[in-house]
């Protein structure tokens, strides 16, 4: 059964409060330096920080079908809009940053397999409390 506190920690509600943080941490990286790398590498620890929370709230929901999906939506759509918003502030492509175009790899790899080895933990926390032995 989910708990009320963890209902209101939607996928949709992570997705905000981590685009607002990575808005903040890029706006944050130009004021502090003009390197263009910068805007790029916190970008990319909001998508990180997103994506550790969000499929350890996974735990908690029982629902694959409507937390799942609905998250890697929530993902894609943070991946887009903050690499977009750093390299509006950066006034560089991503493409001149090629570490960067690696490590958006590995973090939708490391996401979509974390947040199914995640949903795995509930399906056996599921079938442990189930058992009448």
């Amino acid at each position: 059964m989910e708990s009320s506190l963890i209902r209101k920690f939607s996928p949709v509600k992570q997705g905000m409060v981590s685009l607002l943080f990575g808005v903040v941490l890029i706006l944050f990286s130009r004021m502090a330096s003009n390197d263009t790398m910068y805007p790029f590498l916190f970008a990319f620890v909001a998508i990180v920080a997103y994506c550790i929370t969000n499929s350890f709230f996974s735990l908690f929901n029982e629902s694959f079908v409507r937390y799942v999906w609905q998250s890697w939506g929530v993902f894609v759509l943070l991946t887009t809009l903050l690499l977009l918003f750093a390299r509006i502030i950066s006034n560089t492509s991503i493409q001149e940053h090629k570490e960067f175009i690696q490590m958006l790899f590995s973090v939708v790899i490391f996401y979509v397999l974390f947040s199914l080895m995640m949903r795995l933990m509930r399906m056996l926390w599921q079938y442990a409390e189930a058992d009448k032995n």
